[in-house]
């Protein structure tokens, strides 16, 4: 019977479909109660659907409904087909909730949701073991950036990706993809802290980048179909038989057999040292994250936790929020610090300061230099302020079985997803003066001390400054981010000069509510060869073309 069904007629069924989802999906109903203004205040059910329908991009309702409701503070609905309704919080409210306990206000299943993770990812990804895997990444992880095996493999691994992705060539102008060339860069700095040193094979960071894009493919393929047909795509996962799922069930099996030897290495090297303190001192001297969970691993009394896959898939998790995220703002910081108005000696200052830390320390770059390179850290912050990922985050889902009371007295029934209008929150003018300008020296304290720098950190959050996050659950990569970042930008003013650009382009495409940049933006750029260790030579570079910009 089914065979007989031509093909145009499988296609009009189709077309049916999905128009019947995207119906059913206008009108599903929110777990938002009633009551919150909403930024076209249409309350009927039409109305909603109206509003969820043109509601694809977020910034304009973002904007308006701070200026409405948020500076007045009083919270908002932010309407969405994909994520369903979302209630955005002004400043004083957000503090209660941000600082509230997970079992009440969830990070955790707001990007279970997000991600779809039920149904895209390892079941055990976001298990109990989940809290430990982000404090061992918080703590445990990041206080490696302070010894000297560590800064030394991320300087040598930054020069490498340098020498490889822009070339020697001082003659020689050279074609950069600046978002492929800043995921590769994340993407094997990333992996020295969490594998080790010597271990960026690109068919392994391809897999895992891989797998990551099908995640969120995956995503948002699951979201486009109403609720109630979520388990039964679940049921399709289960038998690998979605496109997403087969796809990233390939790449995991790539990324599994890449990573087993140098997982049953690692584990015979600690199995080998029996003695509690030569355990310690083997992992001082390799320092990864990798070395962090194989520790664990073997004292723990589930044996799943020492086997390559259960590895292998934690590793692929610091990959998966990490390489992504820090290449979208590592393109942006470029290009913001590279067309900055205010001032066309900015790469020059930048230099400088680098060029004195660089006079007076190893020739590497641990935690110490870093914190005093106060411009740089100035100049990215701001760029984070103004191109935060998430329009709307942090964000939080109400899982407390009979809802929460905020300290207004609103009440809010669980499964209500709750945000803070970030995008409209860091263009403030009461807040930031200028709030639309990009200036470098908004955070910088001339002269400062130790901790006025580091109160004036990108890494420290407020609840004004949000792009990590703030509260119980902030961004727990965060240290590791400004770190690698830092140090890429380093090398890269030290060996190389780029010709400013004179007009910052708009690269941001809006997709539901993240704001990413185009692959496909490119600079031209030339190397000039280094006479000595960590002397000032040069890349330079100007804007060849701007091909698919927005």
């Amino acid at each position: 019977m089914f065979l007989s069904i031509s093909i145009a007629s499988w296609l009009v069924i189709g077309i049916i479909g999905v128009g019947l989802c995207l119906v059913v999906k206008l009108f599903e109903t929110s777990s938002v109660p009633n009551g919150i203004p909403r930024v076209l205040n249409r309350e009927d059910l039409v109305g909603r659907a109206v509003e969820r329908f043109v509601g694809v991009n977020p910034i304009g309702f973002i904007r308006e409904g701070y200026q409405k409701y948020s500076k007045h503070q009083k919270p908002f609905v932010l309407p969405s087909v994909a994520e369903g309704d979302e209630v955005l919080l002004p400043k004083d409210l957000a503090k209660h909730v941000l600082f509230s306990k997970e079992n009440e206000y969830s990070f955790k299943a707001y990007i279970t949701d997000f991600f779809q993770l039920k149904y895209t990812s390892w079941p055990l990804a976001f298990a109990k073991k989940y809290d430990f895997y982000v404090k061992l990444i918080s703590k445990d992880l990041t206080e490696t950036l302070k010894t000297d095996s560590v800064a030394r493999s991320l300087a040598e691994e930054a020069r490498s990706c340098l020498a490889d992705l822009w070339g020697e060539d001082s003659e020689t102008w050279v074609d950069v993809s600046l978002y492929c060339a800043m995921e590769k860069m994340a993407s094997r700095m990333i992996n020295v802290l969490a594998i080790g040193p010597g271990h960026s094979d690109e068919t392994l960071l391809n897999a895992m980048a891989h797998c990551s894009d099908a995640i969120v493919f995956g995503a948002s393929i699951i979201k486009a179909f109403p609720s109630f047909l979520h388990p039964k795509q679940a049921l399709l996962n289960r038998e690998r038989t979605l496109p997403t799922k087969i796809g990233g069930r390939y790449f995991e099996v790539i990324f599994h057999k890449r990573m087993k030897p140098i997982i049953e290495s690692k584990i015979k090297e600690q199995q080998k040292q029996r003695d509690p303190e030569a355990q310690e001192e083997t992992l001082k001297s390799v320092d990864s994250l990798l070395d962090l969970l194989i520790r664990a691993g073997l004292r723990s009394k589930w044996p799943i936790e020492a086997t390559s896959m259960w590895l292998s898939y934690r590793i692929f998790m610091i990959n998966f929020p990490g390489v992504h995220t820090t290449a979208v703002s590592a393109t942006s910081v470029l290009l913001d610090i590279l067309s900055d108005p205010i001032d066309e000696n900015l790469v020059n200052h930048l230099r400088a300061e680098i060029e004195s830390i660089a006079g007076n320390s190893s020739g590497y770059w641990n935690a110490e230099d870093l914190e005093r390179a106060a411009l740089l850290d100035s100049a990215v912050k701001e760029s984070l302020r103004l191109n935060g990922i998430n329009a709307a985050s942090p964000t939080r889902k109400v899982v407390a079985p009979t809802g929460v009371s905020l300290a207004n007295g609103l009440f809010l029934p669980c499964g209500t997803k709750v945000g803070i209008p970030q995008y409209a929150l860091h263009r403030d003018e009461e807040i930031y003066p200028e709030a639309d300008r990009y200036n470098p020296y908004r955070f910088y304290i001339e002269n400062a001390s130790e901790s006025a720098i580091r109160q004036s950190s990108m890494t420290t959050t407020s609840d004004e400054y949000v792009v990590f996050g703030h509260g119980r659950r902030q961004c727990p990569g965060r240290f590791i981010f400004a770190h690698i970042f830092k140090v890429f930008i380093a090398e890269m003013l030290l060996n190389y000069d780029v010709q400013p650009i004179l007009v910052r382009p708009k690269i941001h495409i809006p997709v539901q509510l993240l704001e990413l940049p185009h692959r496909h933006w490119e600079i031209q750029g030339s190397f000039k060869s280094r006479f000595a260790k960590l002397s000032s030579t040069g890349l330079s570079g100007r804007i060849i073309s701007l091909p698919g910009l927005l």
